[in-house]
C-alpha cells in the first residue's frame, strides 16, 4: 500500500487508512484500473480479497474528490443484492476506520430500508461520502452521487478483466 501512496496511485490517506495492508495481485490491478477509470470485473473465490478491490478505489476516489470540492455530499453508492451482505460489509468499514483519524476518514452510512424515517432524515440532511444499500429510490438518489467511471462485478475464479459494463 505504501508503494501506491508513495507513487501516486492512492491518496496519502490510504496509507493511514490500510496501513501495513499487502494488498494481492489482483487487487493492485484493480487499484490500477479504477484509477485509469476503466471498467473492469473481478472474479475470484470467497474470502479471497474482492472487496478490497472496490473498497479501495473508492475511498481513494472519494479522498481525491474531497480535496477538489470539499461540500459535504455522498460520492458513492454501493448496492448489493441483500441486507446481510450490506450489514457485513459495513463491518468491514468499521474495521478499516477503527483508530483512524478524522482527516484521513471518509464517511458511510447504511441504507437499506431497515432505518427509521428519522434516520433516514439525518441521512439525506447530512450526506455520507459512501452509502450501501440494497436499492435505491429517486427520493434518496437527489442527494447521491455515484461514481459511476468505477463498475465492480465479483463473479469467480481469480481473475481481473477489463470490460464494458452497461
Amino acid at each position: 500500500m505504501a508503494d501506491l501512496v508513495r507513487d501516486g496511485v492512492l491518496h496519502r490517506s490510504c496509507d493511514v487508512i490500510f496501513r501495513d495492508w499487502i494488498l494481492r495481485t489482483l487487487q493492485v490491478q484493480s487499484i490500477y484500473l479504477a484509477r485509469q477509470k476503466k471498467s473492469f470485473v473481478v472474479t475470484t473465490g470467497t474470502g479471497s480479497g474482492k472487496s478490497v478491490c472496490f473498497f479501495v478505489p473508492i475511498i481513494d476516489a472519494v479522498l481525491r474528490a474531497r480535496v477538489s470540492n470539499p461540500t459535504r455530499r455522498t460520492r458513492a453508492i454501493v448496492v448489493y443484492p441483500m441486507n446481510a451482505l450490506a450489514n457485513s460489509q459495513v463491518g468491514e468499514l468499521d474495521r478499516y476506520f477503527k483508530d483512524v483519524a478524522d482527516p484521513h476518514r471518509v464517511n458511510y452510512k447504511h441504507y437499506t430500508g431497515q432505518e427509521s424515517q428519522d434516520e433516514r432524515r439525518r441521512i439525506a440532511d447530512n450526506p455520507p461520502d459512501r452509502t450501501s444499500s440494497t436499492s435505491v429510490s429517486s427520493a434518496t438518489a437527489r442527494a447521491w452521487i455515484s461514481l459511476s467511471s468505477m463498475s465492480f462485478t465479483p463473479t469467480g475464479a481469480g481473475k481481473v478483466q477489463t470490460s464494458q459494463c452497461w
